[in-house]
């Protein structure tokens, strides 16, 4: 399982219902099984159209498995497992929750624009008003997501270990023939949208230049555009690159821009690209124990940052109006 926070529809309804997306011709009805786990999304709509404000009004949440098929029941305990992570700094009558499966009628499809084709999996969508509805103030129970990716990586990982279920992290492709290959695969596998072929191209030059000295590195991207160190001296610290022209800047977040990769001489490098312990996963496996690292943030989640973000990024912040402005996604 794979989560992602974001807002990007125009309307979250709509999309639900109707599925109509760039690049393809059909709809939801056509493509998936709608199977709700949560809430009414009536009612969640409602409550999106009334708050007050130009900024985003809802957080769209996507739980992406791996697996062909996912047990109905074990979609279900999931999403109530997420719900008590969210919402771990909150009552029950201070927010609006709902959630859907998808599933998917058709595999795959190929796209009208580049004839690709596009595999299709079970995936849930969680939508989050963003409105207390108790104060009707601001409701955002992950903060800045950018200072908080830890906890959701921690959350995501114990659900995967107890539930059996493919991580992200153990989805790389394995025995590449060459280099050219391993840049390719790991590029369609790990790299997404518009930036692909810009990480790809530094990915191939760390590699092809023996980078083992992060210093080097930070040189080396400088070659690709303006460049600027975000989270300095934490441990989420990664850099990012402004390509001339580029309305905005590349984050270089993924394992191979870390330190931790970086180090590694030639041959751990290659070996880290094509370790891959379960290539691919058809259905959830046996439950493993989660690593103490993701206990441990779960911990501080439950008991410290989650009120934190609550009491005093967000929670307790301004009311709704016409003029305020999102500054984080």
């Amino acid at each position: 399982m794979l989560i992602r926070v974001r807002g990007y529809h125009d309307g979250i309804k709509a999309y639900l219902e109707k599925g109509q997306k760039q690049g393809r011709e059909m709809e939801r009805d056509e493509m998936d099984e709608r199977v709700i786990l949560a809430g009414d999304l009536d009612l969640t709509n409602d409550i999106i159209q009334s708050i007050d404000t130009d900024a985003e009004r809802y957080l769209n949440v996507t739980l992406s498995f791996k697996e062909d098929e996912v047990d109905r029941e074990l979609l279900g305990e999931i999403v109530r497992e997420f719900e008590a992570f969210a919402f771990a700094a909150y009552r029950r009558d201070e927010y609006n929750f709902y959630a859907e499966a998808h599933v998917p009628r058709i595999k795959s499809y190929a796209d009208r624009k580049t004839g690709e084709a596009v595999e299709r999996k079970v995936h849930v969508h969680v939508v989050i008003p963003e409105m207390n509805l108790v104060t009707g103030r601001r409701l955002d129970p992950f903060g800045k997501v950018d200072h908080n990716e830890r906890y959701l990586e921690a959350f995501q990982e114990h659900i995967n270990a107890k539930y059996g279920l493919a991580s992200p992290k153990d989805n790389r492709r394995v025995q590449f023939t060459d280099a050219s290959e391993m840049i390719s695969r790991y590029k369609g596998d790990v790299f997404e949208g518009a930036n692909r072929e810009l990480k790809a191209s530094i990915l191939e030059a760390v590699m092809t230049r023996d980078v083992t000295r992060y210093d080097d590195f930070r040189a080396l991207i400088t070659e690709y555009g303006a460049t600027r160190t975000r989270n300095t001296g934490r441990e989420s610290e990664y850099e990012n690159v402004k390509p001339a022209g580029a309305a905005k800047g590349v984050n270089l977040k993924e394992f191979v821009f870390s330190r931790e990769f970086i180090e590694l001489d030639a041959t751990a490098k290659r070996a880290a690209l094509e370790s891959n312990v379960h290539p691919q996963y058809v259905t959830p496996g046996v439950s493993r124990d989660t690593p103490r690292i993701y206990l441990d943030s779960l911990e501080t989640w439950h008991d410290v940052r989650a009120r934190e973000i609550k009491y005093l990024n967000s929670g307790m912040g301004y009311p709704f109006s016409s003029t305020c402005v999102m500054i984080w996604r």
